[in-house]
């Protein structure tokens, strides 16, 4: 490592505190946790033999949290690009440590957030269900059971299939995260940078569905809606993570070329 040239290790965990210990990222967990309790609040004021499997699955897929999944992923840290230009502390950052070694933190650090945002809202939410309704009063009784993704799976061990379910939840925040990151270079306004991935998945669910189902992309998210497959999951991942990836790193490689 070259004199005053930043070690990758260290500028990682300062970037990765200053997305997670901050109001956005604790606004995002929050507002999971409430999405979540939304959509079971009826069957727990109004409880019928239930457990927590049943009411956190049907609430996640079927309340506001998959609508507004896109926004709170990339709530936390999507714009800190924009920040960046804005306070010139990439000019700083670039001084002292390679373009990839930026280019990875930023990415990194964004998904991370994105990801664990929602997770540990999800996470805090579905603790709190098993406390209040707990997870032996009844077995599995989503119907059709057998159109979940791993439904054999998920009678069998829910607790497993949950987290196969909290894994999904995560990737997906990380791949929302790192498209919005990817746009931000482009968009170059951080309130359009946080809203455009929430207009898209709005706009491929009204619109593009008319063309065929699986182009909505909120399967990316799901594992218990109607048509959801993992081979779903995994292609609007895919697509989501890729685009980001091309679109950040080309843009700060530009970005870079016109400051020297």
């Amino acid at each position: 490592m070259k004199k005053g040239e930043i070690d990758l290790n260290s500028y990682f965990v300062q970037e990765l505190k200053r997305a997670v210990f901050q109001k956005k990222m604790y606004l995002t967990i929050a507002i999971a946790f409430i999405c979540i309790w939304i959509g079971a609040i009826e069957e727990v004021l109004f409880p019928l033999p239930n457990n927590a499997f049943n009411l956190f699955i049907l609430s996640y897929h079927f309340s506001f949290l998959i609508v507004i999944f896109p926004l709170l992923a990339c709530l936390p840290y999507a714009t800190s690009y924009l920040e960046d230009c804005k306070t010139g502390h990439i000019q700083y950052a670039l001084i002292r440590m390679t373009p990839a070694k930026y280019i990875f933190t930023k990415i990194m650090v964004n998904g991370l957030a994105g990801g664990l945002g929602i997770l540990l809202g999800c996470i805090l939410a579905f603790f709190t269900l098993v406390v209040v309704e707990g997870i032996e009063l009844n077995t599995i009784s989503i119907v059709p059971v057998d159109a979940i993704v791993f439904h054999k799976l998920l009678l069998t061990y829910p607790l497993l299939w949950m987290y196969v379910l909290f894994l999904v939840i995560f990737i997906g925040g990380f791949c929302f995260a790192t498209f919005g990151l990817g746009l931000s270079v482009i968009i170059r306004n951080p309130y359009i940078t946080i809203l455009f991935p929430f207009f898209y998945e709005i706009f491929s669910g009204v619109v593009l569905t008319k063309i065929s189902y699986v182009l909505y992309i909120a399967y990316a998210l799901s594992l218990a809606s109607g048509g959801a497959s993992i081979e779903l999951v995994i292609i609007h991942n895919s697509i989501l993570l890729t685009v980001g990836l091309l679109f950040f790193v080309t843009g700060v490689k530009i970005h870079v070329k016109n400051l020297y």
